[in-house]
């Protein structure tokens, strides 16, 4: 539909993504410098400083996270030796170009958008199961033992479910159609093809991104990536556990996060996931497999 798939957005918007991956590789030869100044680097507390949320008292901070002191966010493992902004750009350029399918989120009204690299995907998705997935961790029922916690997805929830802020917006899910694939130094990687590959991620769900140079480059949108990962006989059920930990990235993606830092987010979401796969887990694996890849044995437990 000309809503879903605007021309501006399919001719200019990942051109501008292109000029940020150009910029990620400058990031990449100079890291030092940019560890030193940039804010995505650094510690700024494990709870997430959400836009238009209530901040968190002193007391409240003080209280420690419990059990994330050894997550590691996977988005620093570029290796500069390995980057190829060419064949980045390239990729990125072609995120939009095969919308497989669409829905509207009844629990919070937020349009998503399933994407691939071909034009018919060899995969199906459950709608239901990812909108479930996607939501999971604003759960009404669940209640976090650290008050900070409790607070920031508070605010959450009544934002996104209950008064349905984001409702029209639209997230895109972009999943390639060979469940044998991975992130590396920037790039999607075809497993297959590429059997030595190096992976240094299986997904990735940033902030939201707003580029634009002289009106010639241009992006505004959110965007989570999915991929299977090495290991063919666990494909599904690591596909799921994959879209329920980026959702929660998402989550803070929609209104935004204040000062975002790679570490601390990754910790926010880790020590959430961690809890509700353990308290909540008769809920999670009842949630049916929301991909199924339709075109290979490979990818089947």
């Amino acid at each position: 539909p000309e809503k879903m798939y605007p021309m501006r957005l399919r001719k200019t918007a990942f051109a501008g993504l292109g000029l940020l991956a150009l910029t990620s590789s400058l990031v990449v030869e100079n890291r030092e410098t940019i560890d030193a100044y940039s804010p995505f680097i650094g510690d700024n507390g494990t709870i997430a400083t959400i836009e238009d949320c209530p901040d968190i008292s002193d007391d409240e901070l003080s209280i420690p996270i419990q059990g994330v002191d050894d997550v590691r966010s996977a988005a620093r493992n570029f290796e500069s030796a390995g980057g190829r902004p060419i064949e980045t750009l390239r990729t990125i350029t072609s995120f939009f170009d095969y919308p497989q399918s669409s829905y509207t989120s009844e629990q919070s009204g937020v349009e998503f958008v399933f994407y691939s690299d071909v034009s018919e995907a060899d995969w199906e998705i459950d709608h239901q199961a990812f909108d479930t997935l996607f939501h999971l961790a604003l759960a009404d029922d669940h209640q976090y033992d650290n008050p900070g916690v409790e607070k920031t997805v508070n605010c959450l929830r009544e934002r996104i479910i209950d008064n349905q802020e984001f409702a029209g917006e639209e997230y895109s899910i972009y999943i390639p159609s060979n469940p044998r694939s991975c992130l590396g130094n920037g790039r999607i990687i075809d497993l297959d093809k590429k059997p030595d590959a190096k992976c240094h991620q299986r997904g990735f769900a940033p902030p939201k991104i707003a580029v634009s140079l002289f009106g010639l480059w241009e992006f505004d949108g959110r965007i989570m990536i999915l991929t299977g990962g090495r290991a063919p006989e666990n494909t599904q059920s690591s596909m799921q556990k994959l879209a329920f930990h980026e959702s929660i990235h998402a989550l803070t993606a929609l209104p935004g996060e204040v000062d975002f830092q790679l570490e601390p987010n990754e910790k926010w979401v880790k020590y959430q996931e961690r809890t509700l796969l353990a308290e909540k887990s008769d809920i999670y694996e009842a949630v049916p497999p929301f991909i199924t890849f339709t075109n290979t044995t490979s990818a089947s437990d």
